[in-house]
């Protein structure tokens, strides 16, 4: 459907009168809807859909703007991430210098066509630059106003139960012939996953892969978050798990494995760095939430055993490659490492090839060097946000979980949540540097991680 969407009539007035106001509630709003990524405001032709997290982002650049000219003064980017986007832009070069070469890749339209510039390496570049000016803008407005990081996270934790419980909505909308696309679900890129008497949770994501890609590091962000922030924290992982049980999406499964890792690992070499103070106490919390997973998916796979083919049988036919999108995602992965590693430094053009997976998209877009200075970037900010507080080693494993997801099974970098996250998790190491980090909750060197 074009034009303006039900919720356009709403949002989109309720941000011409906000853009009047503090530029903090349009930062509210933007933040709320980071995860709505297949609720549409406006659908332009049948390419083009304007997201309420992008409306809102545009008129916070906008307004930024006007800001920045009357201050005259902003905070610096990181510089490894300056240097990751130039590069970007630089590969485009790439596009034209080797078109006439015979080398195929797939394209955003999951089509394998040979190399050429074309209207993807604008859209796709266009992306990447709006979410490093969010990042940018975001981080010096944190800077300035520090406290607003915490309601930031609140809201967030908000907007996810919201998108749960939409969730819960669009399982029973379905059964019962109700609306929930047409308002709550209406891009032009979403996708219907469903038979007679189920259908994937989506929620509003563009696909159950999608959603679980939303909700695995809000899950990874939520078991360390100070009391002050999650106060009822038991019963919103609880409600974060079961939902994404309910997505059966892999990408869920993968995140949870990821989180379990990170913490393992934190705490060996925290035992190996302290083994004179190692506290032996041990967190009951993984365990439990394992228990937890296994009862609840007997139960639903109980009730509903197309749960337990989507979940478990799709999940080992994809990762052994016996299903379409486990061949295309094996076929995609090879092809274009194989390019990457042909075009080492700048690639075949950022924008050109789309995989399953973020890592040989930009691999092969960007080539090797590009993508490990993004990678040192990740590296280097989950490394220091560990020794910072709660909330700092919550958007380490938040950050940490997402990439993996990324880097496994999502090839889309242009969610604003992944953003926004990055101008956190530096503020954050700005404040320690400076001596002005809350210490109430600071996290020990020992990584003793208090779970009540």
């Amino acid at each position: 459907m074009q034009g303006i969407q039900v919720l356009g009539y709403i949002l989109i007035p309720i941000g011409i009168i906000l853009f009047f106001l503090n530029i903090k509630y349009l930062l509210y709003l933007m933040v709320f809807f980071m995860g709505f990524t297949a609720t549409s405001l406006v659908n332009f032709g049948t390419t083009f859909t304007l997201t309420p997290s992008y409306f809102f982002g545009t008129l916070i650049i906008i307004k930024y703007i006007f800001t920045i000219i009357l201050k005259k003064r902003i905070i610096k980017p990181n510089k490894i991430m300056c240097l990751f986007i130039l590069l970007c832009i630089l590969s485009i070069i790439m596009t034209v210098l080797i078109h006439n070469k015979n080398i195929f890749i797939m394209n955003q339209d999951s089509q394998w066509v040979n190399i050429g510039f074309s209207s993807s390496n604008v859209t796709q570049l266009l992306y990447i630059l709006f979410c490093f000016v969010i990042y940018y803008f975001v981080k010096d407005y944190l800077y300035n106003n520090p406290k607003q990081i915490y309601l930031i996270i609140k809201i967030l934790i908000y907007s996810t139960i919201v998108m749960c419980f939409l969730g819960f909505y669009q399982e029973f909308s379905h059964v019962n012939n109700l609306p929930y696309d047409e308002i709550f679900r209406n891009s032009l890129h979403g996708n219907v996953q469903a038979t007679n008497n189920f259908v994937r949770v989506y929620s509003v994501a563009q696909e159950p892969s999608m959603f679980a890609y939303f909700l695995a590091p809000v899950l990874a962000l939520s078991i360390i978050l100070p009391r002050k922030l999650l106060k009822h924290k038991l019963l919103f992982i609880i409600l974060v798990i079961l939902t994404g049980l309910m997505s059966t999406s892999t990408t869920f499964i993968v995140g949870f494995i990821a989180l379990i890792f990170k913490v393992i690992f934190d705490k060996c070499i925290s035992f190996m760095k302290n083994r004179k103070n190692y506290n032996q106490k041990i967190s009951f919390i993984l365990p439990l939430i394992i228990i937890f997973i296994i009862i609840i998916s007997l139960i639903i796979i109980k009730i509903n055993p197309n749960i337990k083919h989507s979940l478990i049988d799709g999940a080992i036919n994809k990762l052994q490659g016996n299903n379409l999108s486990g061949i295309e995602r094996t076929m995609g992965f090879k092809n274009h490492v194989y390019v990457g590693l042909q075009y080492p430094f700048l690639g075949v053009g950022f924008g050109t090839a789309r995989s399953k997976d973020l890592l040989s998209t930009w691999l092969c877009n960007i080539g090797f060097i590009s993508t490990g200075i993004f990678i040192a970037y990740l590296f280097k900010l989950i490394t220091k946000l560990k020794y910072t507080n709660k909330l700092g080693y919550g958007i380490s494993n938040y950050i940490f979980v997402l990439f993996t997801c990324a880097f496994i099974s999502v090839p889309e970098p242009y969610y604003l949540f992944i953003w926004v996250m990055f101008s956190i998790g530096e503020n954050l190491l700005i404040q320690k540097r400076k001596g002005t980090l809350e210490q109430d909750d600071r996290v020990h060197k020992k990584f003793k991680i208090v779970w009540r």
